[in-house]
């Protein structure tokens, strides 16, 4: 097997556009990134995979990029695409230009990609419930599944990448409020490549549809960021630092399906506006009531892709592009597999299919309870590895 990664910086080089909206800047208060790791094994095709500090990758992008590796690489990939869902970035869907340039940017560095021969490979993977940092943003309700995780690979007892996985919304500040920034990721993996020099960090989102810093959160401020940020490293330090025996990798598998979707209009109808919410709270719901994120259904995508990534028998990760509540990750064995959001596509909120009070997120899902359950059984099927060719 070999490994390869590559960090390439993003920074815009000219004005662009600030998430859904068309208002433009420049100035970054921390660098930008796209992080490519690939996993090469003789007879299969090698797997790449993007995390790209944006707030949402369409489809069509990934698509774009896919075709874009092969044809400049000049053979066949997987690839999985994931966005770190920091709301203080460039736009990727509403800028062009920047779409272009970060093309340009990642299609201009595969030469610089430094790969690892590994002969034994190896992971570890450790979780823990961590809501320091993130906690539900939704007032009266307590996520039981807020998980800080790692999962590292090895060559032999050398660690060589880590991805660290999170779930909760990097939006500390004020929508379009100060200067571009990747948010607490960004300065998660930048103390952890200090802490652990030639090292590889790499970030995926859990899902964190109703997971944010709305209650942790000492201010909005840019400085904020770094003492949250700070929390969440050390408890990744304390994961990396007692890691057991790596876990030897025989053969990794990963397999698409396209998943069809049946969508309806949101009824709201019978739910009516807790007294308890916070003014935070009362807000997004009354710019939703007032038909700002109305979701026409005619504009839904009727399918999307989800992938599934295998390590081993031990353990694997579920990607599907939604914003995921994390009640999802109760269908899943959690000791076994990972579920990443907002990956190979994009879509909005996908609500639990446990009883809702109503809260802002709820007036952006679509997607019928019938459909929801068939998508918990698959994350259940694929996390318990079934229909898996041996």
């Amino acid at each position: 097997m070999k490994i390869g990664t590559l960090e390439i910086n993003i920074n815009p080089t000219f004005p662009v556009n600030r998430m859904l909206s068309e208002e433009k800047h420049l100035a970054v208060s921390d660098d930008l990134h796209c992080r490519i790791v690939v996993f090469e094994q003789e007879g299969v095709k090698p797997l790449f995979h993007l995390s790209i500090d944006t707030v949402e990758i369409y489809i069509t992008y990934r698509n774009r990029l896919k075709a874009g590796l092969e044809e400049k690489l000049g053979y066949p990939i997987d690839l999985i695409t994931s966005a770190t869902h920091s709301h203080f970035c460039p736009c990727l869907t509403t800028d062009t230009a920047y779409q272009d340039f970060l093309y340009d940017r990642i299609m201009g560095s595969l030469g610089d990609i430094q790969y690892t021969e590994v002969e034994n490979p190896g992971f570890v993977y450790q979780y823990h419930f961590f809501d320091k940092t993130g906690k539900s943003r939704i007032s009266g309700h307590d996520s039981q599944h807020v998980y800080a995780e790692t999962l590292s690979f090895f060559e032999n007892e050398k660690r060589l990448v880590t991805f660290l996985i999170y779930n909760s919304h990097a939006t500390t500040m004020r929508m379009h409020q100060g200067d571009f920034t990747s948010e607490y990721i960004g300065k998660c993996i930048a103390a952890l490549k200090k802490q652990y020099p030639g090292e590889f960090f790499t970030f995926m989102l859990g899902p964190a549809g109703d997971i944010s810093s709305r209650f942790t959160r000492q201010s909005q401020e840019y400085e904020e960021i770094g003492r949250l940020s700070g929390l969440l490293t050390e408890e990744y330090v304390s994961q990396l630092d007692s890691q057991p025996e790596p876990k030897p990798i025989d053969r990794m598998i990963y397999r698409e399906e396209l998943f069809g979707l049946d969508r309806a209009p949101v009824d709201l109808s019978t739910m009516e506006m807790p007294e308890d919410l916070s003014p935070r709270e009362r807000e997004t719901i009354e710019q939703a009531k007032s038909g700002a994120m109305h979701m026409d259904l005619g504009d839904q995508p009727m399918e999307h892709l989800f992938c599934h990534w295998i390590v081993s028998p031990e353990y694997s990760m579920i990607f599907e592009p939604f914003e995921t509540f994390s009640s999802y990750y109760g269908f899943v064995d959690k000791e076994k597999c990972s579920l990443i959001t907002i990956s190979n596509g994009f879509d909005h909120y996908l609500a639990g299919l446990e009883p809702q009070r109503i809260t802002m997120e709820l007036f952006m899902d679509t997607v019928t309870r019938q459909t929801k359950e068939r998508m918990a059984q698959l994350f259940a099927d694929w996390s318990a590895q079934k229909d898996v060719e041996k």
